[in-house]
């Protein structure tokens, strides 16, 4: 019993340490007031998964389990970068230019005496329409990405290690 107990101690403080290592960089951006983070952590995880499967890929459904992991981990790196609102308005920016926002010194002061401004949106209707479409448009692939990936998760996650 206590030869289990010192095996099962040195297991635990090898590998613990070791996933300490791996995880590091994903940890070291965990903020708690952004979803973006939890899937850079996620996507770790699946990149760590991903790698031990195609090492591990002796079993019959070996391949599709591999495939499965990729997606779930593509879109966990996907929706950690969170590059959808800049996807979305590239042809945006191509046809309207710069956003059209400037910032205007407003006649008040903070508490520690500092000049406040204020935002003034210079695009005319058109444009603010093909930005709040472009936006919505974002909005809903982030939407998309999401609901695949625990879709994929819920239906799939229990038979990775069956």
């Amino acid at each position: 019993m206590m030869n289990y107990k010192i095996k099962s101690l040195y297991y635990n403080i090898k590998h613990g340490l070791s996933n300490i290592i791996k995880y590091l960089p994903a940890i070291w951006h965990q903020r708690e007031w952004s979803s973006d983070t939890t899937f850079i952590l996620l996507h770790r995880k699946f990149e760590l998964m991903e790698e031990s499967f195609i090492k591990n890929s002796n079993y019959v459904k070996a391949k599709r389990d591999i495939k499965q992991i990729k997606i779930a981990n593509n879109l966990c790196k996907r929706l950690g970068d969170d590059g959808y609102l800049d996807n979305a308005t590239r042809r945006y920016e191509e046809r309207f230019g710069e956003w059209g926002f400037d910032f205007e010194e407003i006649p008040i002061m903070d508490k520690d005496g500092n000049s406040l401004y204020q935002l003034i949106d210079n695009r005319d209707e058109l444009s603010k329409k093909a930005y709040m479409r472009a936006s919505a448009h974002s909005k809903y692939l982030r939407k998309q990405d999401i609901d695949m990936l625990f879709d994929l998760l819920k239906k799939d996650i229990e038979k990775w290690w069956h």
